[in-house]
Order: C-alpha cells, then structure tokens, then sequence
C-alpha cells in the first residue's frame, strides 16, 4: 500500500519518479515532491536515451505498464541497458497475451501485448541476464477477454471495475495454484558485471 511505497521511498538514497503526461507529473509532485531524496521528472520512453540519464549511477529501474506504450520497445530496452550501471536491474510489468488484444487495449494507447517468452527475448537482445519471470492476475485475464474479447467494450467500465473487486479474492488462489497464464508478466533482468 501507500505506507510500504512510503516507507520504500525514504529508505532509498536517491529515487526518481518519472512520467510525461502533465497531470500524472503533478500528482507525483503532490504526493512525493516534499521528500529530499526524490525527483520527480518529465521522461517519455518514446524519445528516451541512455544519454538522458548519462551522469545518474542507476542500479534499478523499474517499468509497471509502460513498455506496451512505447512503438519501438526493443530500442528502449537497449537504451534502458545502457543506462544502468553493470549489475543493475530492470524490472518490466507488461499486458500479456497478444490474443487479449482488444479495442480496450487500442484505446488504452497500447501498441502490443506480450507472451512472456516474447518479453524474455527483447531482454536477451538487449543484453539483460533474466533473473525472474512469470504470468499473474488469471482472474484479470478472464475480465480482460470477456469485456475485451467477448463483449467488445472499448473502454474499461465502472461496472467491470466493480466485479473484478468482487471476485479479486481469487487472487490468492494464485499464489498457491500458478497458472501459465495472465493478465500481466513480469520480467527481472541484471545487466551483468563486468
């Protein structure tokens, strides 16, 4: 929750936030612009390059539900490598399953889904050693391709909001019972040491 990312925060010796949309910035600005080892900066991943961050010593860089917005994502996966420092680690959280891909989907701005195998391999490309990676939230796939597939709807409603909630407690089923499917994968890779 708020206080573990809290808690997080103040833990680190220096964090930065990013984002490129105004009203996400200012947000981020509200709730974690009165920290002293936070920055909050303008950075879209479309025109990211390594060079952008060339004096920062970055040792994690962590990407939740960005890289499926990003057209050319292996060249910014490369530029991500060169920007941590050698055994960095990245960490990407995508939408899986390109047969999800729906109407929802376009209109989220999304360029792509991922296979986790897929996701693996634009990491190898870049030169990323895969330290982790896994399929999680089945209950949110099976939402996603019933409102996106089945029903076609082009936008997430209020009411499918409300029934993933609903149902939301199957989610603990997942870490018993994995499944090789979801609505999400998840990829660590280090950049290795010399």
């Amino acid at each position: 929750g708020a206080g573990n990312l809290s808690r997080f925060l103040l833990d680190r010796d220096s964090v930065v936030i990013t984002d490129y949309e105004a009203e996400y910035l200012h947000q981020l600005r509200r709730k974690f612009g009165t920290y002293e080892n936070v920055q909050i900066r303008d950075l879209d991943l479309n025109t990211f390059s390594a060079l952008d961050v060339s004096g920062d010593e970055i040792d994690s860089i962590v990407c939740l539900n960005v890289l499926e917005h990003v057209e050319n994502d292996r060249r910014v996966l490369s530029e991500l490598y060169q920007s941590l420092k050698p055994g960095g680690v990245l960490v990407v959280l995508v939408p899986a399953h390109p047969a999800l891909y729906s109407e929802l989907d376009k209109n989220l701005g999304h360029y792509r889904r991922y296979t986790e195998a897929m996701l693996i391999d634009r990491f190898r490309e870049a030169g990323f050693v895969i330290e982790k990676s896994r399929y999680f939230n089945w209950v949110g796939a099976i939402g996603w391709y019933l409102f996106g597939r089945v029903l076609g709807r082009p936008h997430i409603t209020k009411a499918a909001t409300q029934g993933y909630r609903l149902v939301s407690w199957l989610r603990a089923l997942e870490e018993r019972f994995p499944f090789g499917f979801g609505l999400s994968t998840i990829v660590i890779g280090r950049r290795p040491a010399p």
